[in-house]
């Protein structure tokens, strides 16, 4: 199991709050492949709570994420946020 530290916090107002850069993490599961759907609900999350638009999020997800890595994850957990990103651009 990996946990990702976030560098940023829920603050009250329901925003990411860069500033604040707590130790928030996300467990990973290393022994699955991460499904389109869950990436959808990611993108969804850093687009509502960082006002971003899909290309925005993408960079900051695969930033964070990956650690600019695409194999960082394996094939099909990437393949899978890039099918998640095409939701968003068609």
């Amino acid at each position: 199991m990996i946990y990702l530290k976030f560098p940023f916090t829920l603050n009250s107002s329901r925003k990411f709050d860069e500033e604040s850069k707590g130790d928030e993490q996300v467990r990973v599961n290393n022994s699955g492949n991460l499904s389109v759907e869950y990436f959808i609900s990611y993108f969804q999350l850093v687009m509502n709570t960082q006002t971003m638009k899909a290309h925005e999020a993408k960079e900051l997800i695969f930033k964070r994420f990956f650690n600019y890595d695409s194999l960082l994850r394996g094939k099909t957990t990437y393949s899978n946020f890039e099918k998640a990103y095409l939701a968003f651009t068609q």
